[in-house]
């Protein structure tokens, strides 16, 4: 069945494809025409304007949701131009067979919002994950936070466990393991989703049983 990769892009403010050519070549042009110095600066609603038209002018689609039935969560790594990168992979499965994977740096804001609420979703259960950009203003000065968002079948938002560790506050430990890849797959048990005895906070490390070395 085919399988399509899309990654969360702060400028859009939405998904885009990997490793597209049109999509890669209608980023380039959005960047040249709002300038290397503004682009650095990350979202704003006209890079964003900007951005989506190019994209409608290549004829390339951008997504503001993905949907369909929680498969599995990989971690995974990647290499480029002599940097490895942790990137996480959230496979959702379609009503008619099809995937749609969504890739995310590890160390996103984006990705680390997105983690805790994927911890209290259910293993096949129908899920629309989406996000957005919001300003806040701390001391003085604008900032964008990029909020990650689930929802199940019926459009309820779903929340993340009071008790979860934040992985923004110690973010080595969550996923340090000895393989460069892990797998959490969804067979239908719950019970790997659980806190181990000793309380939620007892090993920061517990997070890893959710996942298994891709051999």
């Amino acid at each position: 069945m085919p399988t399509r990769m899309m990654q969360r892009n702060n400028i859009v403010n939405g998904f885009v494809l990997v490793n597209d050519e049109a999509t890669n070549k209608a980023m380039a042009a959005a960047k040249e025409e709002v300038g290397e110095a503004a682009w650095k600066q990350g979202h704003s609603e006209e890079r964003e304007k900007i951005a989506r038209a190019k994209l409608k002018e290549q004829g390339v689609r951008y997504e503001t949701e993905l949907s369909g039935k929680l498969d599995k969560v990989d971690v995974a790594e990647t290499q480029a131009k002599g940097t490895t990168f942790k990137k996480l992979r959230v496979t959702l499965e379609q009503d008619n067979g099809d995937k749609v994977i969504l890739s995310a740096d590890l160390n996103s804001e984006y990705a680390q919002r997105l983690l805790p609420k994927l911890e209290s979703a259910e293993p096949g259960q129908q899920i629309t994950i989406g996000g957005f950009a919001t300003k806040v203003e701390r001391d003085g000065r604008e900032f964008t936070n990029h909020v990650a968002t689930i929802k199940d079948a019926n459009g309820q938002e779903i929340k993340a466990k009071e008790n979860h560790l934040d992985r923004r506050e110690r973010p080595g430990e969550v996923f340090r393991g000895p393989g460069p890849e892990y797998r959490r797959s969804f067979p239908g048990a719950r019970a790997d989703l659980s806190a181990p005895s000793g309380g939620p906070h007892a090993d920061p490390r517990r997070h890893l049983a959710q996942y298994e070395p891709v051999r």
